[in-house]
């Protein structure tokens, strides 16, 4: 595979300093979703800027299909795939890329994905050390230890779900917190890490389909872990499962999950959801294509436009590269493979769900509804799809489909203007923080480094790939292990 590497700002091109490797007892780590206590932070680290393409790079394997993030503990990566008839996790050596072990678990799919993107394996592991949960969707969840000995298993309900299932599981002090939010059933479940038994399960009831990964939240001497579900977030108990408070009206059917930096929790998406009319038709494509104002609000002018064999109807092989194009299926519910005036109509006319598309900013400490007590602050403007947001040195900043990057301040709200990157399409994986840049993934196919050193962010590097990009890197003593839709890579200075 190629990789082509533009260097846009020649001068400064370089690395970035570390000063404090990612770790934690003296162990190098990355051991969940977006890293150490999920915060998508690898503090300073030597890291190149320009990768790909045999530069800079370590070692490269190919790897099964899916889209979960590697993940990293001392000396070992973990990764889930699947094929046609199997989830499986892998043990790769750090240092040489040689793969240790794959422990394959058979596994009959019920799941009809209505998107192109979804898949049984895009769930990230997580690793406390002694042991490695793992989730597929209706599967459930496995634990091996690092050996690849296989500890326990938890079936769940199964649970058929349009886009699968895209929370990944987080350990905490020997327990593990998984959520599962779907149409039929919500809970949040607290398994013991050791043998994979219920501790408790919190139901949600009130709750529909979502893919946010529960946040562990330390506050003092306190924990409490925190949900982002169909139209509120939540706060519970870690250790009974009791809801603590809850913030209402945010965004329905969400992917993103939430981040604290202190006593500040900060969450927020945008879904079609809660946008009708020409707003939403627009939604399902890039910038770079422009509907009219007819053919974003009749359906019979939108298949006009895209119809080109005379059939009145659309099918897939008609349609620009876009987010309509990748979840056809979903405007297809009788499965003919082709857009009908009717199967368009109540797309095109529907209704907005309750809730709405914000940025919140959260205090601590609450009880109750804190809705109106403790959200210090919200934004409508630029919120994500997929990737959620990141904290970093006071700032919170979003990633946009389409590849605008905003920051806020923390404390105030305040938004600067915010950069486009000049890569269009969807953004999946969640900017990286590594000292004064981010490493921010488009699912296109590229890797930019950004520069946040002042309050105009710069683009130091882009480094292009000829396949997607989904899972979110990791990065651990100043290497970057990127996956791609079929290889994992290693970069680093040394090579």
């Amino acid at each position: 595979m190629r990789a082509l590497v533009f260097a846009l700002f020649v001068v400064t091109i370089g690395s970035t300093r570390i000063s404090n490797a990612q770790e934690t007892g003296g162990q190098l780590v990355w051991p969940q979703f977006r890293g150490l206590n999920g915060s998508a932070i690898a503090q300073d680290q030597d890291i190149p800027f320009e990768f790909g393409d045999g530069k800079r790079t370590i070692w490269n394997i190919p790897v099964p299909a899916g889209s979960s993030s590697p993940i990293v503990w001392e000396d070992k990566i973990f990764l889930t795939g699947h094929d046609e008839n199997n989830v499986m996790v892998l043990c790769i050596d750090r240092s040489t890329g040689k793969e240790h072990w794959r422990r394959t678990k058979p596994s009959e799919f019920t799941e009809d994905y209505l998107h192109q993107d979804c898949s049984p394996a895009s769930s990230t592991s997580c690793t406390d050390g002694k042991r490695i949960i793992s989730c597929f969707g209706t599967f459930g969840l496995i634990a091996h230890d690092l050996k690849g000995n296989e500890l326990w298993q938890h079936k769940i309900e199964d649970r058929s779900e349009s886009f699968g299932s895209g929370s990944s599981p987080v350990l905490f002090e020997d327990r593990v917190y998984f959520l599962r939010d779907t149409a039929q059933y919500s809970a949040l479940l607290c398994l013991d890490a050791q043998n994979g038994e219920k501790v408790w399960t919190a139901p949600r009831n009130a709750f529909t389909s979502s893919y946010s990964t529960p946040y562990i939240w330390q506050l003092g001497d306190s924990s409490e872990v925190v949900v982002a579900g169909s139209g509120a977030l939540d706060s519970y108990n870690c250790s009974n499962g009791e809801r603590k408070w809850t913030v209402k009206g945010l965004p329905a059917f969400i992917c993103p999950s939430p981040v604290a930096a202190g006593d500040r929790l900060v969450f927020g998406a945008w879904t079609t959801a809660h946008v009708t009319g020409a707003e939403r038709t627009r939604a399902g494509f890039g910038s770079e294509f422009e509907l009219t104002d007819e053919e974003s609000t009749d359906p019979r002018a939108f298949i006009k436009r895209f119809d080109k064999d005379g059939s009145n109807t659309v099918t897939p092989d008609e349609l620009p590269e876009s987010r309509s194009k990748d979840a056809f299926r979903f405007l297809d519910p009788n499965n003919s493979g082709a857009w009908e005036e009717n199967e368009l109509l109540g797309f095109f006319k529907g209704e907005a769900s309750p809730g709405r598309n914000v940025l919140v900013a959260v205090r601590g400490g609450g009880s109750g509804d804190v809705t109106s007590t403790h959200v210090l602050w919200e934004s409508e403007k630029n919120l994500p799809y997929v990737a959620s947001p990141l904290i970093h040195r006071d700032r919170v900043y979003c990633l946009k489909k389409g590849g605008l990057l905003t920051s806020w301040d923390l404390s105030t709200g305040k938004m600067e203007r915010p950069m486009r990157l000049g890569m269009g399409g969807e953004y999946y994986a969640t900017p990286i923080a590594i000292g004064d840049h981010l490493l921010v993934a488009a699912e296109r196919g590229a890797v930019m480094v950004v520069s946040v050193a002042d309050s105009k962010p710069k683009i130091v590097a882009r480094n292009d790939f000829d396949e997607s990009i989904l899972a979110t890197p990791a990065v651990v003593d100043n290497k970057i292990y990127l996956r791609t839709s079929t290889q994992l890579y290693a970069f680093g200075k040394d090579k």
